[in-house]
């Protein structure tokens, strides 16, 4: 979809290009690629999450997955 959209990185440093309202009436994947970040990143936190449950039941520390789980719940919240 970010071939078809032109919104690839290419092989240089990556540099973040946020979808403006115009190019979202022109197209709508534009939405869709959006959407399916957010989706992504909420499933990421999701596993995260179960990560952090069986971390609980195997007596492991598991803070660090919990802050991972959190700040992924964050940027899902942000792209929606």
């Amino acid at each position: 979809m970010r071939k078809t959209l032109k919104c690839t990185h290419g092989r240089k440093q990556y540099a973040k290009r946020p979808v403006t309202a115009e190019e979202a009436r022109k197209n709508h994947r534009f939405i869709h690629l959006l959407v399916f970040k957010c989706e992504a990143n909420w499933a990421y936190a999701m596993q995260h999450r179960q990560i952090v449950s069986q971390a609980a039941k195997d007596s492991r520390n598991p803070n660090r997955v919990k802050y991972l789980a959190k700040k992924r719940l964050q940027r899902a919240s942000l792209a929606a």
